[in-house]
């Protein structure tokens, strides 16, 4: 059954260390293309992702090799490096990608990932566990502001969309969400939405 009828995550490659560190490439159908995103595990359960695109070709796989604390990763005719102490994801021309760290303690937040937006305050974005909220809290949780995006763009996704926040990025100046085929850039300050539109097809 083609990949537009049906929601599954494609493994494109993976990688498993003996230090317990697990890193594995996935592709998903979303809107008019595919996400692909990357996973880092490590042995304490503590988790990071990194889109590489939101609306990307179909890939048939991707290769992962580990040197030293740096895991390079080629998929969709590109490389990546991964270093494994900054948690920071490079091209090979060097522009960043953010990484998202995914919430840990399931059982004790709303949280399903995170990602820190100012170091000097802890203050981080999170998406709840139904990938419909985006929140800003300070370090000690506490809300700063919060945002249904669902509410507010669900009606113009399309209709193969499962209406959910699929990835979330910061560069320190807006916090960047994908929901279905729509971009969504967030003033990290108030909440407040500072551009939208649809992401282009290939």
């Amino acid at each position: 059954m083609p990949d537009i009828f049906i929601d599954r995550v494609i493994v494109l490659g993976q990688l498993k260390t003996s230090d317990g560190d697990s890193f594995r490439v996935t592709q998903r159908f979303i809107g008019d293309g595919y996400l692909t995103l990357f996973d880092h595990t490590n042995q304490s359960g503590q988790s990071w992702h990194s889109g590489f695109d939101g609306d990307a070709y179909k890939a048939w796989s991707a290769t992962l090799e580990k040197t030293n604390d740096t895991v390079i990763i080629r998929v969709l005719h590109q490389s990546f490096f991964y270093n494994l102490n900054a948690h920071t994801m490079t091209e090979a021309k060097g522009r960043r990608h953010g990484v998202t760290e995914k919430a840990v303690a399931l059982t004790n937040t709303t949280d399903l990932f995170r990602v820190v937006i100012d170091a000097g305050s802890g203050k981080y974005a999170a998406v709840n566990k139904d990938r419909r909220v985006l929140a800003v809290k300070d370090k000690s949780g506490n809300l700063v502001w919060t945002n249904d995006l669902i509410a507010t763009f669900g009606s113009n996704l399309p209709m193969f969309s499962d209406e959910k926040i699929e990835s979330l990025e910061s560069d320190g100046v807006e916090i960047d969400v994908n929901v279905g085929n729509r971009f969504i850039c967030i003033d990290p300050q108030n909440g407040k939405i500072t551009r939208t539109g649809i992401r282009s097809s290939r």
